[in-house]
């Protein structure tokens, strides 16, 4: 995602970000909140969870990044984010996103083309995660259909 900014950028970048750090298992970012900020993972992983049953549909390791849904939206945040190993991250807020990245359109282009997926990924993982409750009634209609066939019951 940075690799369009020039060193200077970058320099820039870091300077007005603020350093989060977050042990394993505490929660960074809960569905359904309002976000205006996104993080680079400086070191540690995070694993992604959406819906009440808390279905992990990511791990995003070092070198990764998420909450550009919601800085760039101003939508919710659309899934919990929680610190899969104890984390160092980057917080970017909106307006240092604006100041730095809206100057350079590639930036731009790239993180709202991965927005794209990743919207299109929770709503197919959403999806899923009701799944199983219908999946879970298919054995026993399917059950139903057979005994009643067969006159078992």
């Amino acid at each position: 995602m940075l690799t369009p900014l020039s060193d200077a950028e970058r320099a820039d970048l870091v300077a007005a970000s603020a350093e989060q750090l977050y042990g394993a298992g505490e929660t960074i970012v809960h569905e359904g909140e309002p976000g205006a900020s996104m993080f680079l993972i400086c070191a540690g992983g995070v694993r992604v969870t959406v819906g009440p049953n808390h279905q992990e549909v990511a791990t995003i390791p070092a070198g990764g990044y998420f909450g550009e849904m919601s800085l760039l939206t101003g939508d919710p945040r659309t899934a919990d984010v929680t610190a899969a190993t104890d984390c160092q991250l980057l917080e970017i807020t909106a307006e240092t996103f604006r100041r730095i990245f809206l100057a350079n359109p590639q930036v731009v282009e790239k993180v709202a083309a991965v927005v794209e997926a990743r919207r299109a990924g929770l709503a197919k993982s959403r999806e899923a995660a009701q799944a199983p409750a219908t999946v879970e009634h298919a054995p026993r209609t399917l059950l139903g259909r057979i005994q009643k066939f067969l006159r078992l019951s």
